[in-house]
């Protein structure tokens, strides 16, 4: 007597192609570049000692919460949102760690809103090239890795203009509020959020003209829920004796203004002339090269 034996079929096991993997090359670059950033986060997240904003906000932090909204909207003025974060890392148990691993992941989701509004505006390739050259500065690095309000406010931000273009592509109520929410938290995170405001109602008028009816209602939402952080951004600006023009002392010519955007740029290229000089020109270049709507939002 003979035993047969049915042989069993051993599923394949599916590899991923070439072709597969080029069709995803946008996301698999992102993300690299994300991952590279935390990398740099985590390996350097002790490294500096602590700066005097991210001690200040965890010693504010450490008062209830209804005494952490008081400090901030009538005496210390600034940004309400990010002390309401360090109130939280405070009464979570955690301290100054903490603080700088909320701040990296800002940063780094802020790489990811910002490849998809690149995208939006111009190509996939352009926006992992943009995305990579931009978690390379050294300000986004510095910022990153401090435990201050700069990388909740780039990242507000960026879902703000991410916001904007999804709605004047759809126009719906809903795309309209979500707008006013991620306005509502940039501005509370950093007084330069009315900046981003005002960019994007030039950014309407120059080029959606047609949702001009609709944003209307949106912008006066803005102002008016926004009152509460106008108030706080007056009291800051008279504490420090910070304006544009005539109502400060720091910026109160072009000349000192024409200096902090240089400087800025450095922050964003790199110190040196020779350097800066040539990445400001092909900045202008590329900027000449994107299409009406781009260079309309820039």
């Amino acid at each position: 007597m003979t035993d047969s034996v049915e042989a069993t079929a051993i599923p394949a096991v599916a590899t991923p192609s070439l072709r597969d993997v080029a069709s995803r090359w946008y996301a698999l670059g992102v993300a690299g570049v994300a991952a590279a950033a935390a990398a740099f986060f985590l390996l350097r997240l002790t490294a500096w000692p602590p700066h005097e904003d991210e001690t200040l906000a965890l010693f504010v932090g450490r008062d209830s919460l209804g005494g952490v909204i008081g400090h901030v909207t009538h005496d210390r003025g600034g940004a309400p949102l990010h002390f309401l974060v360090a109130w939280v890392v405070v009464h979570l148990g955690f301290g100054l760690v903490g603080l700088r691993l909320v701040s990296a992941a800002c940063a780094v989701g802020s790489l990811f809103a910002a490849a998809a509004v690149v995208a939006r505006l111009a190509d996939r390739r352009t926006a992992l090239i943009a995305t990579a050259l931009g978690a390379g500065t050294w300000l986004f690095l510095f910022q990153g890795l401090f435990g201050r309000m700069y990388s909740l406010f780039l990242l507000t931000a960026t879902l703000a203009a991410l916001a904007l273009l999804r709605t004047v592509d759809r126009g719906r109520r809903r795309d309209w509020a979500l707008w006013v929410a991620a306005v509502l938290a940039t501005v509370a995170t950093h007084p330069y959020g009315v900046l981003v405001l005002g960019g994007h109602g030039l950014f309407i008028v120059l080029a959606h003209r047609r949702r001009i009816r609709a944003a209307i209602p949106a912008f006066a939402a803005v102002f008016v829920l926004g009152i509460p952080f106008w108030l706080t951004d007056v009291i800051l600006a008279g504490r420090f004796d910070v304006g544009v023009g005539g109502g400060g002392a720091q910026l109160g010519s072009p000349r000192s203004i024409g200096w902090y955007l240089w400087w800025v740029a450095g922050d964003l290229a790199a110190g040196w002339n020779w350097v800066l000089l040539p990445v400001l020109a092909v900045t202008v270049v590329g900027l000449l090269s994107l299409r009406r709507e781009a260079r309309a939002f820039t």
